[in-house]
């Protein structure tokens, strides 16, 4: 097994591990700050269609974006996302060779610009004019190794909803308390591998 699959990387605050550190209670901790970043935001799922992504679809992560392509619908698909809101990476299985689920959480940093990016940045085909590519960025808190992505299982039994089918789902208000507790295990399982360098 690679290095790549098996770490995972987090972002999170100085302050907040340090925090972590001296705590007795890091699950506390988590949904105190995610309660104060999301009293008002939404947590979306966006695919990371990683099977079209050089490599194992990081490239997303490295450039702190979501990213959609093809059609302009799949760019306007991303009007959905706020500044503030959160996003939690799905992979499909069918684009990798584990379960796929959830890989990494983020907070989007500006809304779609409305336009697709210019060939040199596109993500799925590197330099190609033809393709159409559009980008969101996000500032990822927390990124998973493959060995550590929240299984499709455990996503339905945290958020008590089916997995996402589509580039970018919004589950309802209902499910958004179980889209923070899915936030949280992202964040808890990045805080770990970074606290005790699970490797």
């Amino acid at each position: 097994m690679s290095e790549e699959r098996e770490r995972a990387s987090i972002t999170l605050p100085t302050s907040l591990k340090e925090k972590l550190k001296e705590d007795g209670n890091m699950s506390e901790t988590i949904e105190e700050a995610l309660e104060r970043y999301f009293e008002t935001s939404t947590i979306h799922y966006v695919n990371t269609n990683a099977q079209y992504v050089p490599g194992d679809g990081t490239k997303i992560y490295s450039n702190g974006v979501v990213a959609t392509y093809g059609a302009e619908r799949f760019g306007e698909s991303l009007r959905e996302l706020e500044p503030g809101d959160g996003v939690v990476s799905y992979v499909s299985d069918s684009s990798v060779k584990y379960d796929g689920g959830a890989r990494a959480f983020g907070v989007v940093q500006a809304s779609w610009s409305g336009s697709r990016v210019p060939a040199e940045e596109n993500l799925y085909n590197p330099g190609e004019e033809e393709f159409r590519e559009y980008h969101v960025p996000v500032k990822w808190l927390g990124v998973l190794g493959e060995e550590s992505t929240v299984s499709p299982e455990d996503i339905r039994t945290t958020t008590g909803r089916k997995t996402p089918q589509r580039t970018l789902e919004t589950p309802g208000d209902k499910y958004q308390h179980g889209m923070q507790l899915l936030a949280e295990v992202i964040l808890g399982r990045t805080i770990l591998a970074d606290l005790f360098r699970i490797e």
